[in-house]
């Protein structure tokens, strides 16, 4: 493997894409790489994840209500993973998982991840 390749062959600067390409672009993925972290990890200790998983498209007050959770802070971080990752969407006030949400959240490699590197 050639230094300035990575394991598929693509150079490192291309394969490297999602860190940034400067100082205000590297710590804002950085940033936003923990809060994503964290707030996974609060949704699933919360149940909000399985809520949606179990019951389907739901509004936030429904959600904070089954979940025990406050409803303002709660569609905060909803809003936030709607626009900020592609496991979530909103529609007609009412938050849902999409076919990777439903997917990728519930894999054993997130979950181990979600409670190992924040909830332990």
């Amino acid at each position: 493997m050639n230094a300035n390749r990575g394991v598929l062959g693509e150079s490192m600067e291309d394969h490297n894409t999602w860190l940034g390409k400067d100082l205000k672009t590297w710590s804002q993925s950085v940033r936003s790489g923990y809060a994503r972290a964290f707030i996974l990890f609060a949704l699933h200790n919360t149940g909000v994840f399985e809520a949606l998983r179990r019951a389907g498209a739901q509004t936030v007050n429904e959600l904070a209500e089954s979940c025990n959770v406050e409803a303002d802070l709660l569609e905060g971080v909803l809003n936030f993973l709607v626009f900020s990752d592609r496991v979530m969407e909103k529609s007609d006030d009412r938050f849902m998982l999409t076919e990777d949400g439903r997917e990728w959240l519930f894999a054993a490699p997130v979950i181990a991840m979600s409670w190992g590197a924040v909830g332990a």
